[in-house]
């Protein structure tokens, strides 16, 4: 696998699935979501020239889809503008955020499934 792209999986992974979860609070859909968009990146390497600003966009845009698919009663403008606050200020107030979901046992299949969620998530541990 390509350098580059370990280390922008590894550094962006946790901020991305923690960005999508709080705002769509599906941990299955964030996961897939974020897989989709980390595909993308991979495929589309070459031509990004700021990862930030490209996986911020991809999170803008991958939750307008979900949410406009889903066709709840959401204001998208709304979840869209707290979505690049979480994105833009880090992980400290996202990992607040996961703590309480992981706390209150929110859309999790089992323990395993929320203990993977909690170190991949909060605590900066990689699939590797």
């Amino acid at each position: 696998m390509n350098s580059e792209f370990t280390e922008i999986y590894n550094n962006y992974y946790s901020l991305v699935l923690s960005t999508l979860y709080n705002k769509i609070n599906d941990i299955d859909d964030a996961r897939d979501i974020a897989q989709e968009i980390f595909i993308s990146c991979y495929n589309n390497l070459e031509k990004i020239e700021d990862t930030r600003k490209w996986l911020y966009g991809a999170i803008r845009n991958s939750i307008f889809k979900y949410l406009k698919k889903r066709k709840d009663d959401v204001d998208i403008e709304n979840v869209l503008n707290e979505a690049s606050l979480t994105f833009v200020n880090g992980m400290k107030d996202t990992r607040i955020i996961i703590q309480q979901a992981i706390e209150e046992n929110e859309g999790f299949k089992d323990e395993k499934d929320k203990l993977i969620f909690d170190l991949v998530a909060v605590k900066y541990f990689t699939y590797e």
